[in-house]
């Protein structure tokens, strides 16, 4: 047997005791599926804010607490009567084959763009929705990024799409030229505090410009989310060294000026820079 059988075996008896009715942990027993999709997802986004920050015993351990995810979920349902974690197990295993026919069969694909297109139409196939049906299931927990992403692969399928990534970047100047239109219509950004009307065009032409900058991710085959926390994780990293300056003066925040606290940045970038 491989070490990881028996640490999953070993893994199953400790979530399995955690859900025990007369042993197990209070928290644990009172959770169900519904109550687990809030945890499902916090340690998913830990897991893709983990990646973005690049450190591997981080990604180690946010991974397990996805995978306690797993068999917890899969627990829960076998005690419902609803399935069971080897059914999990089966199913995925058996989808994996069904899809990979070029690895498990004779099946020839040229390239990996072949085998996502042959992909899409065995799950097309398996679940016989239309694609207009697949429009409107796209799980509505989905982080709005992520969301609009899939928005966009399906509607493109109905024939309702750009023709490259550079055709969107009208669409992107033209978001950000009404963005600016509506800061251009109060007296004072304060007014979006106190104006709802103002707030709630702000609001909806800020929403616009991140629809169509998922578009443009998507276009370019980058996960808008994923990049985001990335771009997270190096706002972190600078302005540690922003910190660290501030710290090294003896002096608080709110002593340098913008151009000083510019400056600090600038070094930050240039360090970080270096490093590639």
């Amino acid at each position: 047997m491989k070490n990881y059988l028996k640490e999953l075996q070993e893994f199953e008896s400790v979530v399995s005791a955690l859900r025990d009715p007369k042993t197990g942990c209070p928290w644990d027993l009172q959770q169900n599926l519904n109550s687990l999709t809030q945890f499902m997802s916090e340690e998913s986004s830990e897991y893709i804010s983990a990646v973005a920050g690049g450190k591997s015993e981080e990604i180690k351990d946010e991974l397990g607490d996805v995978l306690l995810q797993v068999f917890l979920n899969a627990k829960v349902a076998e005690q419902e009567g609803l399935f069971t974690l080897e059914d999990v197990v089966k199913n995925i295993k058996e989808k994996m084959i069904r899809r990979h026919p070029h690895v498990f069969s004779d099946t020839k694909l040229a390239d990996s763009e072949a085998v996502k297109e042959n992909w899409e139409k065995i799950k097309q196939t398996e679940k016989k929705n239309t694609p207009l049906e697949k429009l409107f299931s796209i799980p509505k927990s989905l982080p709005g990024l992520l969301e609009a992403t899939e928005i966009g692969k399906s509607v493109a399928k109905l024939n309702f799409e750009w023709p490259s990534a550079r055709s969107i970047l009208s669409k992107l100047h033209e978001e950000v030229a009404e963005v600016i239109e509506e800061l251009d219509a109060v007296s004072s950004e304060d007014d979006f505090k106190t104006d709802k009307e103002a707030f709630r065009k702000m609001e909806h032409e800020i929403g616009d410009l991140l629809f169509v900058v998922s578009q443009f991710s998507r276009k370019l085959k980058i996960n808008p989310e994923l990049a985001v926390k990335k771009c997270n994780e190096r706002f972190f990293q600078r302005f540690s060294h922003v910190a660290k300056k501030v710290e090294e003066a003896g002096r608080e925040f709110n002593d340098f000026t913008s151009d000083e606290m510019e400056n600090f940045w600038t070094e930050a970038k240039k360090i970080e820079k270096s490093k590639f």
